[in-house]
């Protein structure tokens, strides 16, 4: 009990959370400039009435942003120029916790006009930024440290933690549920481990041609199977870092975590799936947003130690 308090308790440098807060605004708005480069904000966000997909209508409630203005197209841009700019200011650290939740309504306006729009990264994402609005990412690397302490770096306190424990935890969730959803048999060598060599063929994600899948088929075998184990090693992983966070007895298997350096490893292979599922599947922002909480998984002072590439330096238990 007495560690998992000092856990909650910690304190650590905002820098990483200030970078979470960054590239979670940065992936944001290059999907919302994708949309507004293929010419889709009025056919996602206007009324069915002005040549939209939303049926808005006769629904009740309407969407936040119909409920104050017409129901025309120029609505619809007025929802998406909301969504883009807080998640802008949000980004630069303007008015950061107030940008941050207006981006959150924004997006979930976004979502409530045509809920097919909203995928399971835009929750994710829409769930991370209310989370930040309520840490201390603005303290450094943001306009509103800028205007306080007169300078760009603000203040390099330590400041609690949680915030990046919940990111930490709330991927945990998204492997692990996702592992255990695996069950067809196209994951199990019933199905020949062919999972990975259907879903790329799917004409909806396909990057890689038909022959090109046939000539690396083992290697498609390979990465199921990798996927797989991976995705059921979560709890192995979330106990890996739980050793190096905390002060615990001594044991073989947290040894053996510890000396293999596994919480590093596993990291790494999932940041290699992401890379691996934006170079040959078209899923949208989804690989890049969540490569954009990974900076979560290290405190401020690992990511200082192996930008400056100094093994001597000591570091803190991680958490």
């Amino acid at each position: 009990m007495k560690a998992w308090v000092e856990l909650w308790d910690r304190h650590e440098p905002p820098h990483v959370l200030a970078v979470v807060r960054m590239l979670i605004a940065a992936v944001v708005m290059v999907d919302f400039a994708h949309i507004y480069g293929l010419d889709l904000v009025e056919t996602f966000y206007a009324s069915s009435a002005d040549g939209g997909l939303a049926n808005l209508g006769s629904r009740n409630p309407k969407p936040l942003l119909y409920r104050w203005l017409p129901l025309e197209s120029s609505t619809a841009w007025w929802s998406l120029c909301a969504a883009f700019f807080s998640a802008l200011a949000f980004g630069t650290g303007t008015l950061t916790r107030l940008s941050g939740l207006v981006f959150v309504l924004a997006s979930a306006n976004l979502a409530q006009i045509l809920p097919p729009t909203d995928r399971a990264i835009d929750t994710l994402l829409r769930n991370m930024v209310l989370l930040l609005s309520f840490s201390s990412s603005h303290r450094v690397w943001s306009v509103d440290a800028l205007v306080r302490y007169r300078r760009w770096s603000g203040d390099p306190r330590p400041t609690p933690a949680w915030p990046r424990f919940l990111i930490i935890i709330q991927l945990f969730i998204m492997y692990f549920t996702a592992g255990v959803q695996k069950v067809g048999l196209t994951w199990t060598p019933v199905g020949d481990w062919s999972a990975l060599y259907i879903v790329l063929r799917d004409p909806a994600f396909a990057v890689l041609s038909d022959p090109t899948l046939d000539a690396f088929y083992r290697v498609t075998q390979l990465a199921t199977i990798s996927t797989w184990l991976w995705e059921w090693s979560t709890p192995v992983a979330a106990y890996a870092l739980w050793c190096r966070a905390t002060h615990t007895r001594p044991g073989r298997i947290r040894a053996w975590l510890n000396t293999s350096a596994f919480w590093p490893k596993w990291v790494i292979v999932g940041a290699c799936f992401h890379l691996g599922i934006a170079a040959t599947m078209r899923l949208g922002m989804f690989p890049y947003g969540v490569l954009a909480l990974y900076p979560a998984f290290f405190p401020g002072v690992e990511w200082r130690r192996w930008l400056r590439r100094n093994p001597e330096t000591k570091t803190p238990p991680l958490g």
